[in-house]
């Protein structure tokens, strides 16, 4: 019996994915983003660490070695009872069926289009595993299929396609917000602060780093009778040297006192138009925009090939 080696489908273009989000997160995190950028880093490197692992399902004449991203598993032809389709987490997977009654799930073989085979190659592994099993075993035919199974994956696909969904309209929205602030709402704030902006003095309170390299900057403003110290979360370079205490001219919004700049930022027009800023929200929405697409393509695509080409549950 001849050996074969069964890797992920699109496993260099997941690393490449991977290492995009990292890069998306690098520019997030410069901007102070950073519950985006954490997001971005985590779901870059799960996905290299998931690739670069390699799971895979080796077949010879003894039988399957199932390698999954924590556990590995060796089977015995005679050990195995069926193979089918099952869910791993969120991962709709070839499913092996052992005479005990437990299951093994080889999270390498999957039908998702956005990480797997599509559904031909996946139905003629399937088909070859019969044969091979039939063949070391002497058996001519395996036992129906599981409902259970079927269940665990029409739900494990529910969820996933739900999240990416999600994910898809959080970037598109938050890619679309981003640009519109540094290209339309920044420059029109400090337009208007320029010409009717309030000018007052405020206090420098100090700055320090939080998380790996977050630069946190506070002021201090007496205006209009009250009392107002916050985190100032623009060019904090400005405040490089100066003492605690220290006077920093700002511009305060008549209409609304919320809206204060420093004087530095409005005269710089810092992160306003169409620069980096306006470029990482365009980048981020266009992500999203193709993952919405590919999910429509996707959806139609299974529609279409669901009777002709999807296996049955299990063989």
């Amino acid at each position: 019996m001849q050996r074969e080696t069964i890797y992920a489908a699109h496993r260099v273009q997941g690393i490449f994915g991977g290492l995009f989000l990292g890069a998306l997160a690098l520019i997030a995190r410069s901007h102070d983003s950073n519950g985006l950028a954490i997001g971005l880093a985590a779901v870059g490197a799960f996905a290299v660490l998931l690739l670069l692992r390699r799971p895979r399902l080796e077949i010879d004449q003894d039988g399957l070695k199932v390698v999954n991203l924590l556990h590995t598993y060796r089977l015995r032809w005679t050990d195995i009872a069926g193979f089918g389709f099952g869910a791993a987490a969120m991962t709709s997977c070839l499913a092996i069926r052992r005479r005990d009654g437990t299951t093994v799930n080889a999270v390498v073989v999957s039908d998702d289009v956005r990480s797997g085979y599509s559904h031909q190659p996946v139905a003629e592994i399937v088909a070859d595993l019969q044969r091979r099993h039939s063949a070391a075993t002497g058996s001519s035919s395996l036992p129906g299929p599981f409902v259970s199974e079927q269940r665990a994956r029409r739900n494990s696909l529910r969820v996933l396609d739900a999240m990416w969904l999600l994910l898809c309209a959080f970037f598109v929205i938050f890619g679309l917000a981003t640009a519109w602030r540094a290209t339309f709402d920044l420059p029109a704030t400090y337009s208007r602060l320029s010409s009717s902006g309030v000018r007052a003095t405020a206090t420098f309170a100090g700055c320090r780093v939080t998380g790996i390299r977050n630069h946190e900057c506070r002021l201090s403003l007496a205006y209009q009778g009250t009392t107002r110290t916050w985190n100032y979360s623009e060019d904090f370079p400005q405040f490089h040297g100066l003492l605690v205490g220290a006077v920093v001219p700002v511009l305060v919004d008549p209409h609304d006192s919320a809206t204060v700049y420093t004087v530095h930022d409005v005269q710089e027009r810092y992160h306003a138009g169409f620069g980096v800023l306006g470029i990482f929200g365009i980048a981020l929405a266009s992500v999203g925009a193709v993952g919405l697409v590919w999910e429509v393509v996707r959806r139609r695509r299974d529609a279409r090939f669901q009777r002709a080409l999807r296996p049955q549950p299990w063989s």
